[in-house]
């Protein structure tokens, strides 16, 4: 009887203890409101507990106060302590009776100990586990059942019979089970307000981020996506509320679209059992139809949903598109470079000998005809050579400030002749153009090769245009087109309106040899000599194409604020005489062939020679014949040393001897600084007799140089 009526108290005390934990789950432990309703809640249960009491005597109950006011104190503290204990104090002082000392001491004593307890726990989280609650709960209720000292004497024994062994069975228990729902129930609300707090975190990150952010569920339906995520692609949550509508709108293509998903559904597999993130690199379409280049990164989340990053990252594919093209063009330009050298080194000795024999041969002679046919051919491969050499940047370049516009009116008669009359030639020039520093037989070049192409483009017709004008690119300019630099700049433009070319046509434009020419219509050479030479006036050229709709060359050189130079170069291309002379000559070159043609070359018109492989025989004779040499014909890329090795030592100790460099580089690229000097003169190969001939005479007759 006793224990049962104590069990349905505490039973009817438990359920009320729920509906605290309900009502109080607004608001915040850390909330200075917080102790004060619950100590209010927890009185309130106290004192239904106390309405529905075992009754011993009148005046003598026993119901679950303890249990609650000292939960109160552990969970709420010593505020909802004090306030749960005063409400229940004020009510047993009410009821009276020869039970109200102890009951009014047990509500101190259980205030007191929930308390304590509370401070304990705080110490030591440890202490708030079940076993821990449990001996709490005991230590409550010894102490409830010592203070049953203060009943009447007469009453003390008998109440001590009948209820120590229920209480000390079913209050501890109660206490536990009290603490262990509110306990549960604050932990929950903790995990509550952490769920919501990241999730809070995570709008306000997400919301804000530089880049689109889905989280996509478990049944492949979006939960979420962020704002940026619909600056990038246009797309809204209702236009895509899964991932097959996100499949059908980014990727329109089925080809393309079936191996993103099967990519998808691998990443799908691996993301979930194996890794936790997954970064894969796509092709969007976004709603205004543009195409993107987008990186998704996938995190896997616990509860099976998926969170995915998207960046666009198509810029940096563009940057990083052109700077491997210019590291292609770098390295086609070092290997055709490298061709055009040896291949200079071969025309020299077929060219120079050839030379050599028409001027043996007697006149009429049935062989000259076929010597001549040798050198034709021989002079049309140094045309290929050349073109080589400029595409490289290596080919020798006599720069003056000239006007481009007029260099174009020059030029524009024999343009027309080339192209053909069945093609109209345009110009648009701009008035008061201004100047650019450059070579104006390669800007020539740049202008014919490009017409070439244009024609060519026009089978059956058309109009090729021809346009000057002044920009000043700025650094937003350079952002968006990373092959250009900032600065003033005279563009030229040569634009025509016929076929045009694919956009993988156009990525290769600029290679060597590339063609989609017939076979024996074109060498490829034609727009990589104009990039080469682009590039050595260190201007920057762009092209812009799309089938059936024609093709634009705009070609950016610097603006140099000097006047053009009025002087006009001329050539004497007419024949030229053999010219002899006298002294000796020390010729340093490692390729036998040249070598021994300008042995012969020299020996034939009068000089003593003397000829070294390398720069390091150069410098041994020299210490041997030093004082009779009166010049040195010096190759500038030779084994052990090079020409401008042996230049330097010979100069400190001959300051005034003379030197002829030959090459089949740029000297611009072989740090000649001191090769303008008086007494230095410069060949190109490949050279002709008369040519090294000329050069000699010209090298020999120059005043001496002031020390």
């Amino acid at each position: 009887m006793v224990v049962t009526a104590l069990i349905n108290n505490i039973a009817l005390i438990v359920s009320l203890s729920i509906l605290h934990g309900a009502l109080l789950r607004r608001f915040s432990e850390t909330s200075r409101w917080y102790p004060c309703l619950s100590g209010i809640l927890f009185g309130s249960v106290a004192v239904i507990g106390m309405l529905n009491p075992l009754v011993i005597i009148p005046g003598l109950i026993f119901d679950g106060r303890s249990i609650i006011i000292s939960t109160s104190g552990f969970l709420g503290g010593p505020v909802a302590a004090a306030i749960s204990a005063v409400m229940s104090l004020i009510y047993r002082i009410w009821l009276g009776g020869p039970g109200a000392l102890v009951g009014v001491s047990v509500i101190t004593w259980s205030a007191c100990v929930g308390a304590g307890y509370h401070f304990l726990v705080r110490r030591n989280p440890h202490f708030s586990s079940l076993p821990h609650v449990l001996i709490f709960g005991i230590v409550v209720h010894v102490g409830m059942l010592l203070l049953m000292i203060l009943l009447p004497s007469n009453l003390r024994m008998e109440v001590l019979q009948k209820i120590s062994l229920p209480v000390m069975v079913v209050y501890p228990v109660g206490t536990v089970l009290i603490c262990g729902v509110l306990l549960d129930q604050i932990s929950y609300r903790k995990v509550d307000e952490a769920l919501r707090r990241s999730e809070a975190r995570f709008r306000v990150l997400s919301e804000n981020a530089p880049f689109g952010v889905t989280l996509l569920g478990g049944d492949h339906r979006f939960q979420y996506i962020n704002p940026y995520f619909t600056d990038l692609f246009g797309y809204t949550a209702a236009e895509m509320p899964d991932k097959q509508h996100w499949f059908d709108l980014a990727y329109p293509d089925p080809v393309y679209r079936e191996q993103i998903r099967n990519i998808w559904l691998a990443d799908f597999e691996r993301v979930s059992e194996v890794e936790k993130i997954i970064e894969r690199t796509v092709r969007v379409r976004c709603q205004d139809k543009s195409e993107k280049e987008v990186s998704i990164r996938t995190v896997s989340l616990d509860d099976g949903r998926q969170l995915a990053f998207y960046e666009d990252i198509t810029e940096r594919k563009r940057l990083e598109d052109h700077y491997r093209q210019a590291q292609r063009m770098e390295a086609v330009g070092q290997l055709a470079g490298g061709i055009a050298h040896d291949f200079n080194n071969l025309l020299q000795a077929i060219q120079g000998f050839t030379e050599l024999a028409l001027s043996e041969l007697p006149s009429g002679h049935g062989a000259a005809d076929d010597m001549k046919e040798v050198r034709k051919a021989a002079d049309r491969a140094a045309t290929l050579v050349r073109q080589l050499l400029a595409f490289s940047r290596r080919q020798t370049m006599q720069m003056k400030d000239i006007d481009l516009n007029q260099v174009i009116i020059d030029l524009a008669k024999m343009l027309r002749r080339v192209i053909g009359e069945h093609i109209e030639l345009k110009t648009s020039l701009k008035p008061d153009l201004k100047p650019i520093s450059a070579d104006p037989g390669q800007v020539e070049q740049i202008l014919l090769n490009l017409c070439v192409n244009s024609r060519d483009a026009l089978p059956d017709g058309g109009v090729i245009l021809i346009e000057t004008v002044e920009v000043n690119l700025d650094e937003e300019f350079v952002k968006v087109h990373p092959w250009s630099r900032p600065g003033d700049y005279v563009v030229l433009s040569v634009s025509d309106d016929g076929k045009g070319m694919a956009p993988e046509v156009q990525e290769r434009v600029f290679e060597p040899f590339f063609t989609t020419k017939e076979v024996g219509k074109g060498t490829g050479l034609g727009l990589a000599t104009v990039y080469g030479i682009v590039r050595q006036h260190e201007g920057f050229i762009h092209v812009y194409s799309e089938l059936e709709h024609g093709t634009i060359f705009r070609i950016y050189l610097p603006a140099t604020a000097c006047s053009p130079d009025s002087g006009q170069s001329s050539e004497n291309s007419g024949h030229q005489d053999f010219i002899h002379g006298k002294g000796t000559i020390l010729i340093a070159e490692d390729e036998i062939l040249v070598r021994d043609l300008a042995a012969r070359i020299l020996g034939n018109a009068g000089y003593e020679v003397l000829v070294a492989s390398d720069g390091q025989e150069a410098l041994d004779l020299f210490g041997l014949h030093g004082n009779r040499i009166d010049l040195f014909l010096l190759d500038m890329v030779m084994p052990r040393k090079s020409g401008k090795q042996v230049y330097d030592e010979i100069r400190i100790k001959k300051e005034n001897a003379r030197f002829v460099f030959s090459s089949g580089y740029s000297f611009g690229t072989l740090d000649g600084e001191q090769l303008s000097e008086s007494g230095v003169v410069m060949i190109q190969k490949p050279y002709s007799p008369p040519s090294l001939l000329r050069v000699i005479h010209e090298a020999l007759n120059q005043p001496e140089r002031q020390a």
